[in-house]
């Protein structure tokens, strides 16, 4: 569960911190910054994602763990090619930080962008999902098992 927990919070973080960066301005440096951050935090999410698709133990957190390490993985490809892209475009405007605006409304930014957004959206509700379900299912309280065969429903008490 903890797993989970981190997971969840590597995907949400680079969202919550794209607030942060626009209150500065859209400028290349916060671009590239941006990027950065996000593929920083995503990269681990990927791998713990991964780890724990291995360990889901229920239908439902094996369709969430597998929907999530396709749209994972997607959304971070997305950013690191967004992130090559704003590189790019600062190396073009000679070094100097500008405002990048111009990059959302056309071109192969935008293009990636179409892309990366919808998948890192998907990814942010998925993994919640997962974590919820996880959760709930975790409280549930498996019947006791004896001498390694069926489960066995609880004795009651005597008194």
């Amino acid at each position: 569960m903890r797993r989970l927990l981190v997971s969840s919070a590597l995907v949400w973080l680079p969202f919550l911190s794209l607030f942060v960066f626009a209150s500065f301005g859209n400028t290349s440096l916060l671009h590239i910054a941006h990027h950065t951050l996000a593929l920083g935090l995503l990269v681990p999410a990927v791998v713990l994602v991964l780890r724990c698709r291995r360990a889901a133990s229920t239908r439902t957190t094996r369709i969430l763990a597998g929907v999530l390490a396709v749209l994972l993985p997607l959304g971070t490809l997305g950013h690191g090619v967004e992130l090559a892209i704003a590189v790019v475009r600062y190396a073009a405007d000679g070094f100097a930080d500008l405002d990048t605006s111009d990059l959302f409304a056309h071109g192969p930014h935008a293009a990636v962008a179409t892309v990366t957004a919808p998948a890192m959206l998907a990814s942010m509700l998925v993994v919640a999902a997962w974590t919820v379900t996880a959760a709930v299912q975790g409280r549930r309280r498996p019947a006791r098992v004896e001498g390694g065969g069926a489960p066995v429903p609880a004795r009651p008490e005597r008194s």
